[in-house]
């Protein structure tokens, strides 16, 4: 019995001691929540948010390795986006983000995009824009091209305000088979020139913020060259290439992206277009990034196991590195399930690039000021006149870091100008050398722009001398004839003194006149007596009918007048006027 109650004893002790374990085990998980979720929303590196510039040649070094996202571009994977995808990619390492979008209008982007670019500020990825809208690019038409740049402005107008670490990337990638890729390409260019436009116009931030613009078939760095530098671009773009690699390499050994085992024939085909847009980024001064590229064929066969899939990114990112330029890789949800926020099986060829990554980004932490920056990537300069020394101050249209000397040198153009290395650029240009000339000068401060000069282009219009025309010898004037003598001018004679004027007498005073008498007035006009009534005229008696008179027989000879003839006439004369006497009274009376 004395066990039994032991036991009991025991057991109470151990329920009592389990309530509080349990108890204090809610603490601490609570407690560990609140340490989690503070920990998921603190930001990953400093926050992006500079107010101040960035130059493009700066910016290429801040942007290091980064990633095109699809939790921008595809529904899903939008509505599935947290901010803990935007930290993983941060946490790895990622410096840069491109947003890729596909909804138009511009608007009904808003409501997630401006969540995603203030997560990769705050966790210090460098955010950009990129438009992957495709009515443009497979139907390019003026409406379809308006359309395309009223989305630009308004994407502008509504971050206009954002810091400059925000950039934006007009097209994603060209197809070769759209319309627009088609040479000569004069309307990419024109759409090219007034999306950008239509931004610096925006306001805000936007009159220097970076603006990307890229080749057409599919980025293509050889066909750079026949890009228009936009005229409003303010020395605040960068150039987008692709080598070719956006969808990965192929295991086809006739595709010229083909890549197996890193021979020297598959690390030329990389190189091609990297040292093309190497050469136009060294003629225009603009910086350039290779905008899109896939470790794997992931859409195209999966050919690649993970070891291959980590030489090709040693071999690719070497080409770029060896020539500091960064890199997206393409794209997050190839990586990383952003549903449930974890890391697939390629994440070990994510950890392959970002060891890499190291390369690119060292910088000299104690440098902090930028590197020099021309005031345009063109100038046209004054005419040279053949035979005449021609001379210019570069340093004037460039600006540089303060206390630091910029050095100065020629890349290309025509021999007959040199330029020292403090930036006079002096030469005597002969009769050959007329017509138009330009040369690629380049600065440097041998400090934060060691990865390469930054150069502009100068246009030197050479004229020839002209030469004054021979002034025509003048005719000798001919001697005057020497002018006669003239003769004295007689003396005038004395005019003699005028007489003087008599007095005028005084006129007499003119005598008043007499008042008139006045008019006697008019007697009246008596009246007149009335009319008196005529009487009335007695009616004339009736005219007795007349006798018909005879026929008178015909005579064979003209008749002579008579004195019987002459009766018969005057007695109807008098008739007619008894009757016409009658008739007048009786109607007036």
């Amino acid at each position: 019995m004395q066990k039994i109650s032991i036991n009991k004893n025991r057991a109470r002790i151990m329920i009592k001691t389990n309530k509080l374990i349990n108890q204090y085990m809610k603490i601490a998980i609570a407690l560990s929540s609140v340490l989690i979720a503070t920990v998921s929303n603190m930001s990953y590196a400093e926050v992006l948010n500079s107010k101040i510039a960035i130059t493009p040649q700066d910016m290429v070094k801040k942007m290091g390795s980064g990633v095109d996202s699809t939790w921008s571009e595809v529904p899903n994977k939008i509505a599935e986006y947290t901010t803990d995808a935007s930290i993983a990619f941060a946490t790895k390492g990622f410096k840069h983000i491109r947003l890729r979008l596909a909804q138009d209008p511009a608007a009904d982007t808003w409501m997630y995009l401006d969540e995603q670019i203030q997560d990769a500020l705050d966790n210090g990825m460098i955010p950009i824009i990129a438009n992957q809208s495709h009515a443009f690019e497979d139907n390019p038409t003026a409406q379809t091209q308006a359309d395309w740049v009223r989305w630009w402005q308004d994407m502008a107008v509504h971050y206009k305000d954002y810091p400059y670490e925000l950039m934006f990337d007009l097209i994603v990638e060209i197809a070769a088979s759209s319309p627009l890729s088609n040479e000569p390409i004069d309307q990419l260019n024109e759409a090219y020139e007034q999306a950008v436009t239509a931004i610096r116009n925006a306001g805000g931030y936007n009159d220097k913020r970076i603006v990307i613009f890229s080749a057409h078939k599919r980025s293509d760095a050889t066909r750079m060259n026949q890009l228009d530098i936009p005229t409003q671009g303010n020395n605040f773009l960068i150039g987008e290439f692709h080598e070719g690699y956006a969808s990965g390499p192929s295991a086809d050994s006739t595709n010229p992206h083909y890549y197996w085992d890193g021979g020297v024939g598959e690390i030329q085909l990389m190189t091609v277009r990297a040292d093309a847009a190497v050469a136009w980024s060294e003629s225009t001064g603009i910086p350039i990034w290779e905008g899109a590229w896939m470790p794997g064929n992931y859409n195209k066969g999966n050919d690649y196991d993970i070891a291959r899939q980590v030489s090709f990114v040693e071999d690719f990112v070497k080409v770029l590195n060896d020539r500091k330029i960064p890199h997206a890789v393409n794209a997050t949800k190839k990586f990383y399930d952003v549903a449930t926020n974890q890391w697939n099986e390629l994440e070990e060829v994510v950890d392959a690039i970002m060891a890499l990554r190291l390369e690119v980004d060292a910088e000299d932490p104690a440098v902090d000021n930028q590197a020099p920056v021309w005031t345009n990537t063109t100038f046209t300069l004054a005419d040279a006149e053949q035979g005449e020394l021609y001379s210019y101050d570069l340093s004037v249209d460039v600006s540089g870091p303060e206390d630091v000397a910029l050095i100065f040198a020629k890349v290309s153009g025509s021999d007959w100008l040199n330029v020292s290395e403090l930036g006079v650029i002096t030469g005597t240009p002969l009769s050959t050398d007329t017509g138009e000339h330009i040369f690629i000068m380049s600065t440097s401060d041998g400090i934060n722009n060691s990865a390469g000069a930054v150069n502009a282009s100068f246009i030197i219009d050479v004229i020839p001398t002209l030469e004054p025309e021979p002034t025509p010898e003048l005719e000798p004037t001919p001697e005057l004839e020497p002018a006669p003598e003239l003769e004295p001018v007689p003396e005038l004679e004395p005019v003699p003194e005028l007489e003087p004027v008599p007095e005028l007498e005084p006129v007499p005073e003119l005598e008043p006149v007499p008042e008139l008498e006045p008019v006697p007035e008019l007697e009246p006009v008596p009246e007149l007596e009335p009319i008196p009534e005529l009487e009335p005229v007695p009616e004339l008696e009736p005219v007795p009918e007349l006798e018909p008179v005879p026929e008178l027989e015909p005579e064979p000879e003209k008749l002579e007048s008579s004195s019987a003839g002459s009766t018969g006439i005057s007695l109807f004369l008098i008739l007619f006027c008894l009757f016409i006497k009658k008739y007048y009274y009786k109607t007036n009376i």
